[in-house]
């Protein structure tokens, strides 16, 4: 599952964030569709007796405190932005905001129009990014000039299509699906070595745009010499190749070839000659090479399958045997004239697809044999990462089917740099080479896997390391023998993601210097950067919220680095910044501008208070109605997530918009992270192995009943609960299992039984099914179906492929034949994610409408604030179905 709209999020789309992939930063369900951006101009209301959640009570399960301040990010209280913003009363008018949630699924949560995928070009110059406008989700490609600070665009689809349509292969489709990513036009690009020319896959074909004449071509192949010269001899033109779409390019480090997938094989195509080399040969139609698995994309976040050498002279790729694979089949309710596709699906304890690796020459010709790579694939199946870069061999991340244990392998004769010319580091042309081992990681309950690492450094010094060993992630130096040379990044440090590594020429010689995104506070993220040599970071942001950063390459791209920065105290802004020359042990990097956002702003300030309760000091956020009146006790909506690798309590304004829009019809929204989720150690998010269905939800009712002994407006006797994907699981879950504290409930898209959902993801966390036959049990929404005594609505896209349809229509099924009423809204032919307008506005009106009633809140108004105000809840409710005590 992943992090956006898979088992750590909702229905938004993770696409690839503006400076940096967000994968585990999923947002949720009414991001719908969109960019996990931070949104308006929040400030926090602060409750005069909430403790602000930096503020960590002596023995709270937090991060473990370290000695020394000086040499760590310091948590910092979560304040109001500005005097006054603090203050709770009726400052705004009543009701929620007219035409509201049309605007938010039209501007799809206000995120359309921001920047994204920033990144900075080799020279140091410029910053080339895209952007969509306010109300439309086609992307177009910018470009910020550092010296002026001025952007501009310069390359539109319209000017590519020339008056045609965008078109998407099955395949592409699938691969967006897992990326969650549904926008459309120019959704990735990649920027030459030397920055001249800019690649841009669009509508299963390739372009070249240039930046000097700002002239785009398409790179499309030529016929093959025994056709050219037979057109010669004929006054018949050549046929046009067969042309398929093409999927997943890659240039190669030197700029002059492109790696891509047409079909189920893997082809060359060099830029210069327009030559177009096949490389594999597919003898079945369940037999792909290039591709990465459904699992590799969707739960290790590996989205390609091909891998070029540092000196461009080779290429790894994976090959993806799909028959062992279960086959389901996925139908169309409303187009009952097509047939059902056929999808492979690996069900938990079933088979997986069968993965190699074999490497290549990329000026092959047809016919020459690859070399394969041996690795104890009985001990290690999943392929996790492939990295092959300049100062080390090709290194692999593999890791066992329980995912308990994990190695680092290399294949020593493949360590080829720029410059290799050494014959004992080329392949022999067939045959096979063995791997070495270099490290091996074990956890009793599961190995957390990182895209980031390894991270080869260019000196051939050794490579960068991500250990949870110690208790939580940190970051490590080692030797390319696998041995450990210090630790960069202890786990106090709550490290989190790496960004970047440079080598700044000083007179003494080159430095190395990383740059890494941590903090000791979960609900923040924060930007360091230290020396590899080691000593004290640097923290580059200050202001409390979170922050993402992407670095350019190339000798002075590094100079040059973008900042996206989140928080509650207004808009995201995302910056390009110069680091001084030599100043990489500086916080005061210097500003060269800001990306302009095209982005309808949000009418309003969400109304959010962070606060930690309890002994295991859970991070708890509440979003209370903007016309707040102390004394009126509210009924409670649990926004509920609860599940791994996803925090739903961030310090990020857009991650509350729909929420305060729910608050606003006379409603508090209590949002919590219990055990399970990331960023608190690996003893707090490991205690959920085995069994989903107790400590995620004890945490929920327990966080819930905390908050409400502190805040006495929340009505803990009136409490309704929604969620999307694990949220939707734990919605139903709570309804079902505690009806004595959930009177109503709503469930998008939830896994019903654990033994439907994917190998890699369940197995992770709950093992086997074989092995593990009480924790599947206790974890299945099925075992409790005829407990339930409460309202229950299930949301599910007909055609979503990563929680499949069948596991609503078995719950529905259930509860049925047990006599126990609820409802079933379809969303026919949609996916795991919403990104339909219409859909998401109709959708939203149902869930407040649902829960009004379970409550029995009488709302005043079109819920969609239409018309008149809604009248707030509080005051004019139905008595509820029955009365609910937190215990």
């Amino acid at each position: 599952m992943q992090a956006v709209a898979g088992h750590r999020g909702t229905v938004v789309t993770r696409r690839c964030d503006t400076v940096c992939s967000m994968r585990s930063a999923s947002l949720l369900l009414y991001l719908s569709l969109g960019a996990p951006t931070a949104l308006g101009t929040s400030s926090a209301a602060a409750a005069p007796q909430a403790r602000p959640v930096g503020m960590r009570p002596a023995g709270a399960g937090a991060a473990r405190p370290v000695a020394s301040s000086a040499a760590r990010p310091v948590a910092r209280p979560v304040a109001p932005a500005r005097p006054g913003a603090g203050v709770l009363g009726p400052a705004e008018p009543a009701g929620p905001y007219p035409n509201y949630l049309e605007q938010h699924a039209r501007t799809r949560g206000f995120q359309l129009g921001r920047p994204q995928k920033a990144v900075p070009t080799p020279d140091g110059k410029a910053v080339l990014f895209l952007r969509a406008t306010a109300e439309s989700p086609e992307l177009r490609l910018y470009e910020f000039d550092a010296e002026s600070g001025r952007s501009r665009e310069v390359l539109s689809p319209a000017q590519v299509l020339q008056g045609g349509s965008e078109r998407l292969s099955a395949e592409e489709k699938a691969r967006r699906e897992r990326m969650r990513q549904s926008l459309r036009g120019f959704t990735s690009f990649e920027l030459s070595p030397d920055g001249s020319f800019i690649l841009l896959p669009f509508s299963g074909r390739l372009y070249v745009f240039s930046r000097q004449n700002s002239e785009v071509n398409e790179l499309r192949p030529l016929p093959d010499s025994a056709t050219r010269q037979a057109s010669a001899n004929s006054d018949i033109p050549p046929p046009a190749p067969d042309f398929e779409p093409i999927e997943d390019p890659h240039l190669s480090p030197d700029g002059k070839q492109v790696a891509y997938v047409r079909g189920r094989d893997l082809y060359v195509i060099d830029i210069a000659s327009r030559s177009e080399r096949r490389l594999t040969k597919s003898q079945h139609s369940q037999v792909s090479y290039g591709h990465a698995e459904f699992v590799a994309q969707e739960e290790l976040h590996r989205f390609t399958g091909h891998f070029w050498s540092p000196d461009s002279q080779y290429l790894a790729f994976t090959e993806v045997d799909n028959r062992p694979v279960e086959t389901l089949y996925v139908g169309d309710a409303l187009r009952p004239d097509l047939p059902p596709q056929a999808m492979r699906y690996p069900r938990a304890g079933n088979d997986n697809a069968s993965v190699r690796l074999a490497v290549v020459p990329a000026q092959a010709s047809p016919g020459t044999a690859s070399t394969w790579i041996e690795w104890p694939r009985d001990r290690f199946p999943y392929l996790a990462t492939v990295t092959w870069q300049p100062g080390a061999p090709l290194l692999l991340t593999l890791l066992s089917r329980d995912q308990h244990d994990l190695e680092v392998h290399a294949v020593p004769s493949l360590n080829v740099g720029k410059d290799a010319s050494s014959a004992s580091s080329r392949p022999p042309a067939g045959g096979s080479l063995k791997t070495e081992r270099l490290l091996g990681e074990h956890d009793d309950a599961w190995i957390n896997v990182s895209q980031d690492v390894p991270r080869a450094l260019a000196d051939g010094s050794g490579f960068l390391w991500v250990s949870e060993r110690s208790g939580g992630p940190e970051l490590e130096l080692r030797d390319l023998r696998g041995q450990l040379v210090r630790v960069l990044v202890p786990r106090e440090y709550g490290f989190r993601k790496l960004v970047d590594v440079d080598f700044v020429e000083t007179s003494s010689g080159p430095v190395g210097w990383v740059s890494y995104a941590a903090a000791a506070e979960p609900v923040e993220q924060h930007l360091f950067r230290v020396p590899i040599l080691g000593g004290a970071p640097v923290q580059l942001s200050r202001e409390p919220g979170h922050h993402v950063a992407q670095f350019g390459t190339g000798s002075k791209g590094h100079s040059l680095y973008v900042r996206q920065s989140f928080s509650l105290a207004g808009p995201p802004r995302t910056v390009v910044l110069r680091i001084p020359p030599g100043g990489h042990g500086q916080a005061q990097d210097m500003t060269a501008g800001e990306l302009p956002s095209a982005a309808t702003e949000p009418p309003f300030v969400p109304r959010v208070e962070l606060v930690q309760v309890g002994t295991q000091a859970f991070r708890v956020a509440l979003v209370r109605p903007r016309n707040f009146v102390r004394g009126r006790k509210y009924p409670v909506l649990v926004d509920v997530y609860g599940g791994p690798h996803h925090s739903q309590v961030m310090s990020m304004a857009g991650r509350y918009m729909i929420d305060q829009w729910l608050a606003d019809h006379g409603f508090i929204v209590f949002l919590a992270d219990g055990r399970g989720t990331p960023n608190r150690g690996t003893s707090w998010e490991r205690a959920i192995s085995g069994n989903f269905g107790d400590i995620p939800l004890d945490d929920q009712v327990e966080a819930l009943r905390l908050t409400g002994q502190r805040f006495p407006e929340l009505d803990t006797t009136r409490v309704g609960v929604f969620g999307w994907s694990f949220g939707g699981y734990m919605s139903a879950l709570a309804v079902l299992r505690r009806p004595d504290v959930f009177s109503v409930g709503v469930a998008g898209a939830p896994v019903v039984d654990w033994r439907d959902y994917d190998t890699c993801y369940t197995e992770r966390y709950l093992g086997l099914p074989q092995q593990n036959r009480e924790g599947y049990e206790k974890s299945s929404l099925l075992t409790y179906a005829k407990e339930l005594k409460r309202p229950l609505l299930l949301i599910h896209g007909t055609a979503d492929d990563n929680v499949l349809f069948v596991h609503s229509l078995k719950l529905s099924s259930a509860l049925f034949r047990a006599g126990k009423p609820h409802e079933l809204l379809p969303l026919t032919g949609l996916t795991h994610m919403v990104p339909d307008p219409v859909v998401t506005e109709r959708m939203w009106t149902r869930i407040l409408t649902f829960l009004a009633n379970g409550l029995g809140v009488s709302l005043n108004g079109p819920t969609t604030g239409r018309g008149p105000t809604a009248k707030a809840a509080g005051g004019n409710r139905r008595p509820a179905p029955a009365p609910a005590r937190l215990r």
